[in-house]
């Protein structure tokens, strides 16, 4: 019996499949789940929601009306993952791997590697217990992601058009070597002459609303999180906490040499030792027994390295930390992978692709649950923007995480307001990074940014528009390279360096 005195929650059991049912005796209605597996147990929080482990181990959430939120999925002894029905999706890095969606029984299935830029929401799980599941945009369709696998990417790199032809949703490919890939999957893709501006497209399965469809393919992006108090400027105060990773070299991967990645990162490294902007600095190269440059950054090395700094980082601190390597997102079948891997000196090819590889989704774990309010990541390698996503969602969870259940309109508590984050990343999503002989663009730029002039404080916001202007390199031929940063400010405004 619910908290309202007349609607009874239970377990209605059936040969085919169990139901999870809603008695109301006063309006004498009943509302029923969608058809389970045999149900183990159920739970209610007396106002009408429930949660029922079935036999499969999977534990599915229900609001009062009967739809089901979310399902939790365990995997093993220690990871799980958490799926809502609107199609969003969260869990353990570990899991990801044993993840994929589907639309149908016979459609092929798509890894969530290639959907975490739309769909991947870390603490996904308490907005769905709070009544609270995201939503996808208006015109903007499960199925139509699915067909599309790393949709962001394909659309913001020039890879692919949404446009309405003849009354339809379709997809123009203005490559062909992505045209064929496409064209090798189940998917229905079509090359057509008549057609000279689109001559090679996939006609969209979701043709309910065309027109609002290929708005919303146009428009989709990353919006990057606000809060209440962007751009107020916090105090310096706390203890800067530093570590640097730095990889130039690597033994069982056919990568080419960096032979800037550890020098530029010593000379970003000093600058901050000699300029930071706090009460006193932590340096863990020494935390963690030297610094974590060359053969010595393993990837366990590193996530060890991190788990200690967890555990003695206070709120009122600063975190900065510096990657410099190779690494990169994948492709998977017909779709760009769209988790960044940061490459260790001990990553390995194998059968199942890279081991000891870093992925942003580890580092957002960690860094959701740091205690220090101010936060610098700053990371060097191709495709690195792609880092930046999940590490804002890890930051924006972290700051729903704190605000909790607080009242509309009323200004946060200091603790929360403080808090600001600072990402930075040599190249977009699908870029190669820059780096000479003797000169890294990337992170020269950063230590002359960092670098006090005037006797003024490097903020935080300063620094993430000065980091985002294209970056040249002269090549021998004397042409040149360009690549785009990527950096963003959220939340309060702080003092990175100071004189």
């Amino acid at each position: 019996m619910q908290n309202d005195g007349h609607t009874i929650v239970l377990v209605i059991k059936k040969l085919s499949a169990d139901r999870i049912a809603w008695i109301n005796s006063s309006a004498k209605s009943v509302k029923s789940s969608i058809p389970l597996h045999p149900v183990y147990s159920l739970t209610t929080d007396g106002v009408g929601d429930a949660a029922a482990l079935s036999n499969d181990g999977i534990v599915s959430l229900f609001d009062p009306s009967g739809t089901r939120r979310s399902q939790l999925v365990p995997i093993a002894s220690q990871d799980w993952l958490v799926f809502s029905d609107t199609g969003f999706f969260d869990g353990t890095p570990n899991a990801f791997k044993w993840a994929s969606y589907r639309s149908s029984p016979s459609s092929p299935p798509v890894p969530v590697d290639t959907l975490f830029n739309e769909l991947y929401i870390p603490g996904l799980l308490p907005l769905l217990v709070a009544g609270q599941p995201p939503h996808l945009a208006d015109g903007l369709s499960l199925t139509t992601l699915l067909e599309l696998p790393g949709t962001q990417l394909l659309l913001q790199t020039a890879g692919a058009r949404p446009m309405l032809l003849e009354g339809k949703a379709v997809v123009c490919f203005d490559k062909e070597d992505i045209f064929q890939e496409f064209r090798q999957s189940p998917i229905a893709v079509t090359a057509d002459p008549a057609h000279p501006n689109c001559q090679n497209r996939m006609v969209l399965s979701d043709q309910s609303n065309p027109q609002s469809t290929v708005n919303a393919l146009k428009t989709i992006k990353n919006n990057q999180f606000v809060t209440p108090w962007d751009g107020q400027q916090v105090p310096i105060k706390g203890t800067v906490h530093l570590l640097t990773v730095a990889v130039g070299e690597y033994d069982h991967i056919d990568e080419p040499a960096i032979p800037t990645a550890v020098p530029a990162v010593e000379r970003l490294e000093a600058l901050i030792r000699a300029q930071y902007a706090g009460e006193k600095l932590e340096d863990w190269d020494h935390e963690c027994g030297g610094a974590l440059h060359k053969a010595v950054a393993t990837k366990s090395t590193i996530l060890g390295c991190l788990d200690k700094m967890m555990a003695m980082v206070k709120p009122d601190d600063m975190v900065v930390l510096i990657f410099a390597g190779h690494g990169g997102s994948s492709t998977i079948g017909t779709g760009q992978g769209e988790l960044f891997y940061f490459y260790p000196s001990d990553v390995k090819t194998s059968f199942d692709g890279l081991e000891n590889a870093i992925s942003s989704a580890e580092l957002a774990e960690k860094l959701r649950y740091l205690q220090a309010r101010r936060l610098v990541v700053v990371m060097d390698a191709c495709d690195s923007g792609a880092m930046i996503p999940p590490l804002e969602g890890a930051f924006a969870a972290r700051l729903r995480d704190a605000i909790g259940s607080r009242t509309p309109g009323i200004a946060p508590p200091p603790q929360v307001a403080s808090q600001g984050v600072l990402l930075m990343a040599a190249s977009a999503e699908v870029e190669q990074s820059i780096t000479g002989a003797t000169m890294n663009p990337f992170l020269d730029r950063l230590k002359d940014v960092l670098s006090p002039k005037t006797g003024q404080n490097a903020l935080a916001s300063d620094i993430a528009v000065k980091m985002t202007a294209p970056l040249q390199l002269k090549q021998q031929d004397g042409s040149f390279i360009t690549t785009t940063p990527v950096a963003i400010h959220i939340g309060a405004d702080f003092a990175v360096t100071k004189p």
